[in-house]
């Protein structure tokens, strides 16, 4: 298990913070007038943090993400299913839950045989989970 960031399209990097199952995560961006971003992840389950402040030029600001995925090397391990909540975000000016923005969708893992990996569930204002289906 390994914490980590990715400021999309650069690579990801990899947190020297402990990562144990069933431990909670807060994670937040904010971004500053400076054009830069600050992303902070607090394990609440041990009280441990990273914060890390980057810059991405070229970035929108029009969409933000909640991700369960696999690592690179394409295995995915059961990990039961996995609750997201408090999931909200300012854009363009407004702050709401995931679930009341226009277009927000959730998108299904599949392998490239079609077979159903991870399935998130239904988003119910700024909750949601993803159930691990098959490896």
């Amino acid at each position: 298990y390994y914490a980590w960031y990715e400021m999309y399209p650069k690579s990801l990097v990899k947190v020297s913070m402990p990562v144990h199952p069933g431990d909670s995560f807060t994670g937040t961006v904010t971004y500053s007038a400076s054009g830069s971003f600050t992303l902070k992840l607090t394990d609440n389950t041990t009280t441990s943090s990273f914060t890390t402040v980057q810059s991405a030029k070229r970035a929108r600001r029009s969409s933000v993400e909640w991700i369960m995925e696999g690592p690179s090397n394409g295995l995915l391990s059961d990990f039961g299913s996995v609750p997201f909540s408090a999931a909200s975000a300012s854009i363009n000016g407004q702050t709401a839950g995931l679930s009341l923005f226009a277009g927000a969708q959730s998108i299904t893992m599949v392998n490239s045989a079609g077979t159903v990996r991870a399935q998130p569930s239904v988003l119910n204002s700024n909750a949601f989970s993803v159930a691990w289906m098959h490896s």
